[in-house]
């Protein structure tokens, strides 16, 4: 898990604009609003607690991370997922590496008008995500958000025949039911490959 003073450095990496400007104007009406579910990095919840106590955050015990259930937080205080939105990193298969940023393309991302960052914000960005990914907790977060998503699909509508009650404890069993090298690997599926 990332110590605090290792947060505050991967917030300083992302702390410059990745457009000419405060992007954060333009897309308030998107990105911070009650409506809009943002994940925290493990380890990081205590630190934007500390921050911003009245936000609710949503523990889901499969994911073995905190949710932020509503996104009103002060900009500078914002949490990684914000800032590094919406770029993901590119990841070297074989060694993890980052090599480059993409754009998520999906509905959900439509309304951000950036398609390249700025030079200098995404040399950063790359470095923080380096920071990130070179933590294993990190890793298995991401690895257990593939692993989740390659079971749903596998299951098609037969998910939905799980009563909404049960849906943390099958997830939660699910998720336990992953190996050690699924653990391990599993995260670079997540990102696309260079």
């Amino acid at each position: 898990m990332l110590a605090r003073d290792e947060f505050l450095a991967v917030y300083d990496l992302l702390d410059r604009g990745m457009s000419e400007g405060d992007c954060g104007v333009p897309c308030a009406a998107f990105c911070c609003t009650g409506a809009a579910v943002k994940y925290l990095l493990p380890g990081e919840e205590e630190l934007f607690g500390a921050r911003h106590p009245e936000v609710p955050l949503i523990a889901k015990p499969w994911y073995v991370q905190v949710v932020q259930s509503e996104c009103c937080c002060a900009r500078p205080h914002r949490m990684f997922a914000c800032r590094a939105f919406p770029f993901r990193p590119v990841i070297d298969g074989a060694t993890g590496a980052v090599t480059d940023l993409v754009k998520v393309k999906n509905e959900a991302f439509e309304p951000c008008w950036i398609e390249e960052p700025l030079a200098d914000w995404k040399a950063r960005a790359m470095q923080a995500w380096e920071i990130v990914l070179g933590d294993e907790e990190n890793r298995a977060l991401y690895g257990r958000v593939q692993y989740l998503a390659d079971l749903l699909d596998e299951m098609g509508d037969a998910f939905f025949e799980i009563p909404p009650g049960e849906l943390d404890d099958w997830f939660l069993g699910k998720v336990n039911e992953m190996t050690a090298h699924q653990r391990a690997h599993l995260y670079k599926k997540y990102f696309p490959s260079a």
